[in-house]
C-alpha cells in the first residue's frame, strides 16, 4: 500500500496554504478592534527552523504597526526579533530543527504604545552576560547581533527557565515618526556629530 494520496483524495485536491497564506487568515480574525482596556496578544510555536522566520516577521510585522510603532521602529523591532529568534536556532539547539520556539507577541499601551516580544525556547541556555560580541571594527560577517539587538531595542532580557531553556524578553516602544527618539537614531546622531 502506497503513502501517496490518491487522486480522489479531498487533501490533494485542497489549495496548498503558504505560511503568507496562514499568517493572512490568523491576522484577519484577530484583527477585531480591542475594547479600550484590552490588549492583542498573539501567540506563535514552531519548530526551530529558519524555514519560519518568514511567518514570525510576517505576524511581528503587523502587531508592530498596529501598535503604532513607525516604519523605522517597525523595520528595527523586526531585525533583532529575527536575529533573536536565529540565535535560538543556532546557539540553542545547535542548528537542530527538533527543537520548538514560542513567541508571544503583545501589544503595549503604556506608558507609550510598543510592543513586547517573548522567545520561549528549550534548548541549551546561554546567559547574555556570557555572550561576548566582538568589537564593533572587526568588519566580518557573524558575532554582531547583541549589538544590533541592544541598539535597536528599548529593552533586552533573557533568563533561564525553570526545566531548561530561555526566555529572552524584547520590548519596543514608539518613540516619534521621524526615528529622532528611537536610541539607534540617537546614537547615529550622535556618533556622526562626534566624526
Amino acid at each position: 500500500m502506497s503513502d501517496v494520496p490518491s487522486p480522489t483524495d479531498p487533501m490533494e485536491s485542497a489549495p496548498r496554504r503558504d505560511a503568507r497564506d496562514l499568517a493572512s487568515s490568523a491576522i484577519e480574525k484577530a484583527s477585531a478592534p480591542a475594547s479600550a482596556g484590552e490588549h492583542l496578544a498573539i501567540r506563535l510555536a514552531f519548530s526551530s527552523s529558519p524555514s519560519y522566520l518568514p511567518l514570525l516577521r510576517l505576524v511581528a510585522r503587523w502587531i508592530c504597526e498596529r501598535s503604532g510603532l513607525s516604519e523605522l521602529e517597525t523595520h528595527r523591532t523586526l531585525l533583532a526579533l529575527v536575529e533573536a529568534a536565529t540565535n535560538i536556532i543556532k546557539h540553542a539547539y545547535c542548528g537542530e530543527p527538533t527543537g520548538e520556539i514560542e513567541v508571544e507577541l503583545r501589544e503595549l499601551r503604556e506608558p507609550r504604545p510598543g510592543v513586547e516580544l517573548v522567545l520561549l525556547d528549550r534548548g541549551k541556555f546561554v546567559a547574555l552576560s556570557d555572550c561576548q560580541g566582538r568589537d564593533l571594527a572587526d568588519l566580518r560577517p557573524g558575532g554582531l547581533g547583541l549589538h544590533m539587538m541592544d541598539h535597536c531595542l528599548d529593552e533586552v532580557r533573557c533568563e533561564a527557565r525553570e526545566g531548561g531553556g530561555s526566555r529572552l524578553v524584547l520590548v519596543k516602544r514608539a518613540h516619534g515618526g521621524d526615528g529622532s527618539f528611537d536610541p539607534c537614531a540617537r546614537r547615529a546622531m550622535s556618533e556622526r556629530e562626534e566624526e
